[in-house]
């Protein structure tokens, strides 16, 4: 089903997803601090195209955002131009929110065929709201 790109892509978001962690500090002062890793969370996956023969990956992206304490809604969009034209055959979304906050996507302009795309990810009840892209294509 998936081309070894796609898996080499998904591979490397779940490693990067699994080795992030955040620094804590045992007193007020800071000073003496100790890594603490994040508690497990799933990534919602969202596809958009298909596999195409040649595709290859065009620009993979992240993004962190985070409040002190949890929103009902966070928006925070993404745009691509490719700068030779080429064309975009398939986008994968991974997006993750905090424990029982939920996300959806949305396409805002351009596409599949299109040589640009912009998106919309959006968390609910969340303080955290994070993102992978990942766009592949052909050239034009």
């Amino acid at each position: 089903m998936f081309n070894s790109i796609t898996k080499l892509a998904i591979v490397a978001a779940a490693l990067i997803a699994t080795t992030i962690h955040e620094t804590t500090a045992d007193d007020a002062s800071g000073l003496a601090a100790q890594d603490k890793f994040l508690p497990e969370r799933v990534f919602d996956h969202y596809g958009l195209g298909r596999e195409v023969r040649g595709a290859y990956i065009m620009i993979t992206y992240q993004y962190n955002f985070a409040y002190s304490r949890p929103q009902k809604e966070v928006y925070l969009n993404y745009a691509y131009n490719d700068p030779q034209a080429n064309k975009i055959t398939q986008i994968l979304l991974l997006v993750e929110t905090d424990e029982g906050g939920t996300s959806a996507a949305f396409v805002t302009a351009g596409g599949i065929n299109q040589s640009s795309i912009g998106l919309r990810v959006v968390g609910y009840n969340t303080a955290r709201l994070r993102y992978m892209v990942i766009v592949f294509g052909v050239k034009a």
